[in-house]
């Protein structure tokens, strides 16, 4: 495992290749979207490092940077990243996965940490991105939501949701499995604070 606070894009992108099993001739477009991902301040944290403007980001970024990578894969746009972003500083999902829980109750940390510790003590998360239709003044937006697997919500009552806000169900939804995308990247950087 490495040990540092921050890495820059090019030590990230070392990370979500070692941890794709890439091999080298495969880097190139990890690499590209890394710095893609730096030049637009999309990995939140960066710092200077040195007088070319390299940044280096915290341990969170890297993972903020492997969904990000996923979805790009997907030619998702910044627009939907940002949902992403969004999602990932929320607090209050309930119900409680067990991993969440301390002496006395429970704590939520926000979407992304909840998900990287219950990924790390054996759970099953994922990241849901779904367009939401219009409805009740809304417009259609992009909701985004990390989720342990024993709380996701179904189809029903996503349906049931829907109704109450008088729009009609989304058909749109990707979902990214959290697990297979965290394990070897909490083997080689750790938690993050």
């Amino acid at each position: 495992m490495l040990k540092k606070d921050r890495f820059t894009a090019t030590e990230i992108a070392e990370v979500l290749c070692r941890a794709d099993d890439l091999v080298l001739e495969d880097h190139a477009t990890t690499h590209n979207r890394l710095r893609y991902l730096a030049k637009r301040d999309m990995l939140p944290g960066g710092v200077s490092v040195d007088a070319r403007g390299t940044k280096a980001f915290p341990t969170i970024a890297v993972y903020r940077a492997a969904i990000y990578a996923e979805l790009m894969a997907l030619a998702m746009d910044t627009r939907a990243l940002e949902a992403v972003v969004t999602a990932a500083e929320l607090k209050g999902s309930r119900p409680f996965a067990p991993s969440q829980a301390v002496e006395g109750g429970f704590v939520d940390r926000g979407g992304l940490l909840n998900a990287i510790r219950g990924v790390a003590a054996g759970e099953d998360w994922t990241l849901t991105i779904a367009q939401k239709m219009p409805g009740m003044g809304n417009s259609a937006l992009l909701e985004a939501r990390f989720e342990w697997d024993g709380a996701a919500q179904s189809k029903a009552e996503n349906a049931r949701i829907d109704a109450i806000l008088g729009s009609k169900p989304g058909r749109t939804r990707v979902t990214v499995e959290l697990a297979p995308l965290f394990l070897n990247v909490i083997a080689q950087v750790g938690m993050p604070d």
